[in-house]
């Protein structure tokens, strides 16, 4: 069994009682400032040292009285773009812990490499941490990392314990002993620059220039409100490359309807989205989490963010109408022509599908084929006149940026970017898309998109 599917039998699973409605806690409006600065408490908290016992390291209290242990990989070794990420850049594991009026809640995100990914989930699973999300961030990098979100309520110790369990299966250094570097240090990029472009200050972390964006609305998860510091803050970390010069990280934590916007503005600005998708499964109002990456002069990286930070919480969605049930029915065949392959109706339903076989994967030696789910696929439904597709494109890293490109400027919506699995070769991304229009321009849209196909494009640039 892959550990897709295991994730998938933990879903259907772990849901099986319904739990009570978690007690609401609120946040001021001083913490939620504090978060932004990314300011946090290192006093030492009594009712909080048994946790700090069970993960086998100090953690920071935070605001909201939130409880987090970071537990970066300076063991791995991993470049992109040329690049040698430090751990406060995109390799941070971490957890967080909040207690609730039925014991407490943790959320995190561990950073694991390939061959961890099975023993972590099943040690974590065995100690009923529930997993939330497991998926890419980066793309492009070497070796490939892949990121497990948790998200689960208990007893606090007992949760730590468990995490600690499975974080012991990894490489994971322990807590550091020795001094850490001063914040003062030069960075080698113009901070101060960068800082007015973004409209905030950042925090030095690790040679890490880090900025954190809380959400002014409440997010709660089965009905408790979920404090920044766990997870509900855009973050945007700067490494400095040399010469003034930096590699950026960023996550950002969207609403449904600012997702393609914030992306339009990103991407309208150079700056390349690697991945799109959720990282809770009960969250209100739902947020999505969309990573993005870049290279270039610090201060214009800033400046180029920035169009896609000042969209949040900025963006009215397009009022939504029912499909018309008058026009005139799909014309398959034409739709077929355009896309350049044949086509099933199914029911009201009209899909084509589009194998990958000239990527030739494998998947732990074994061929993957469109039959076992590699392949490119778009369904239609409604009328010529009013229609709506639905899909999903398998790509190749290089090909994510000029597909999502095709399909933005198509007027197609872009609703997730991930993968479906670990260990194949080569690796590949799945995009899942949505739009609505003419059947004939959907067609074209997703037609162009399988223009980028297979044309051998480059990670990154």
């Amino acid at each position: 069994m892959t550990w897709y599917q295991q994730v998938i039998n933990s879903l259907i699973f772990s849901r099986s009682t319904q739990r009570p409605m978690r007690f609401l806690t609120t946040l001021s409006v001083l913490s939620l400032a504090l978060i932004a600065n990314g300011t946090g408490q290192t006093t030492p908290d009594p009712k909080w040292k048994p946790v700090e016992d069970a993960m086998g390291r100090p953690g920071q209290l935070q605001p909201g009285d939130v409880m987090r242990f970071a537990m970066p990989r300076k063991d791995l070794r991993v470049t992109l773009g040329g690049v040698a990420i430090k751990p406060g850049l995109a390799l941070g594991s971490w957890t967080a812990f909040i207690l609730t009026e039925h014991g407490a809640m943790v959320m995190g995100d561990l950073v694991l490499t390939e061959d961890e990914v099975g023993p972590v989930m099943r040690k974590l699973q065995e100690g009923g941490i529930e997993i939330s999300a497991v998926h890419n961030h980066l793309i492009g990098e070497s070796p490939h990392v892949v990121y497990m979100h948790i998200s689960s309520h208990g007893d606090a110790v007992k949760m730590a314990h468990a995490i600690h369990d499975a974080v012991a299966l990894t490489k994971t250094p322990g807590p550091d002993t020795g001094s850490t570097p001063s914040a003062s240090e030069p960075l080698g990029i113009d901070q101060k620059a960068v800082e007015e472009a973004i409209g905030r200050s950042g925090k030095v972390n690790g040679g890490i220039l880090q900025f954190g964006v809380p959400r002014a609305e409440n997010i709660t998860e089965e009905g408790m409100v979920v404090p920044p510091a766990m997870g509900i803050a855009t973050a945007i970390n700067f490494q400095p490359t040399g010469g003034g010069k930096a590699a950026i990280t960023g996550d950002f934590v969207l609403l449904g309807k600012e997702v393609n916007p914030v992306m339009k503005a990103l991407r309208a600005n150079g700056i390349e989205v690697t991945a799109l998708h959720n990282h809770f499964f009960w969250d209100e109002p739902r947020v999505y989490y969309m990573h993005v990456h870049g290279m270039g002069k610090a201060g214009d990286l800033a400046r180029r963010v920035k169009p896609g930070l000042d969209l949040i919480g900025h963006v009215t969605p397009t009022p939504v109408t029912a499909l018309s049930a008058k026009g005139t029915p799909l014309d398959t065949e034409k739709l077929s022509k355009i896309i350049g392959h044949p086509g099933e109706q199914s029911g009201a339903v009209f899909k084509i599908t589009i194998g990958r076989d000239d990527l030739g994967m494998k998947d732990h030696g074994a061929a993957i084929n469109a039959r076992m789910g590699l392949n490119t696929w778009a369904a239609f439904f409604g009328m010529q006149e009013d229609a709506v597709v639905a899909g999903d494109i398998a790509m190749l890293e290089g090909e994510v940026t000029p597909v999502l490109k095709a399909l933005r400027k198509n007027g197609l919506d872009v609703v997730a970017i991930h993968h479906h699995m670990t260990g194949e070769q080569p690796m590949v991304i799945f995009l899942h898309y949505w739009g609505r229009g003419p059947a004939e321009k959907l067609a074209n849209a997703f037609n162009a998109a399988l223009g980028e196909l297979g044309k051998g494009a480059p990670s990154h640039g």
